[in-house]
């Protein structure tokens, strides 16, 4: 059958150098079914709602805090190890149009547990709004998407398993969400150590949450757990913020 060859973009290419990082780890998801009636309650009333995103992004992010595994990523150099980070980056997946395509852009936010949820959603927004080539990070996974592959793949390797390198440029753990285009992802892939996925919300204000977590660095109890302490501070911590700042 006719056709014709089509050159992948570079955001094509910076998703295939993620999935060819992601393809043999062995990743393993837990799901947990959470009750946030009384979070969507508060934050419908909230005069300046945050946005989800950095409500899940500074819950985990104190999950994470509370428990150092949460906080390993495996590495190679100098030799396999597990390193372990003083605090958290979070890794949240936006869609962008780049060069007229739709494209998957990480935006890291340093530290998610410190900050305000006001600010992070103001991050998140900024990086969601502004042009592509003005945001830094972005500009930056685009020019190396642009490198010949072999060069690619050699600065990918040697940034994943360089500790101190590797939080700056993938964050500690990825946040995404189908939850605009009313939909879960079943299965992520992710050289990260932890994936948050989250999905639609219920009539009774339920919602189911994932967790795809590296086995290498922890076990299923681990993130079993993580999922039980997120709800509690989401329905806690987090719902007093937002009822703070609303009073």
């Amino acid at each position: 059958m006719r056709g014709r060859y089509v050159s992948l973009s570079p955001a094509r290419r910076l998703v295939a150098d993620y999935m060819w990082f992601s393809r043999d780890l062995p990743l393993v998801t837990v799901e947990r079914r959470i009750d946030l009636a009384r979070l969507i309650e508060v934050r419908q009333n909230a005069g300046d709602r945050p946005i989800w995103a950095s409500a899940f992004a500074k819950a985990f992010a104190m999950v994470c805090m509370e428990e150092p595994r949460l906080r390993r990523a495996y590495v190679k150099l100098p030799w396999p190890s597990f390193y372990e980070y003083e605090s958290t980056v979070a890794s949240i997946i936006l869609e962008r149009e780049h060069d007229g395509e739709e494209s998957l852009l990480s935006a890291l936010v340093k530290s998610p547990e410190t900050l305000p949820l006001s600010e992070i959603s103001r991050r998140v927004r900024h990086l969601a709004a502004s042009p592509v080539a003005e945001v830094r990070e972005f500009s930056r996974m685009l020019r190396v998407a642009r490198l010949p592959r072999p060069l690619r793949r050699l600065i990918w390797w040697i940034v994943l398993n360089w500790g101190r390198q590797r939080a700056n440029h993938f964050g500690t753990f990825l946040l995404t969400s189908l939850m605009s285009e009313k939909g879960i992802s079943k299965r992520i892939l992710s050289p990260l150590p932890a994936i948050l996925t989250y999905g639609l919300f219920d009539a009774d204000g339920s919602i189911e949450v994932r967790m795809t977590f590296d086995h290498r660095v922890m076990d299923g109890l681990v993130a079993a757990r993580a999922l039980a302490r997120l709800e509690q501070i989401l329905t806690g911590p987090i719902v007093d913020e937002i009822a703070a700042q609303s009073a």
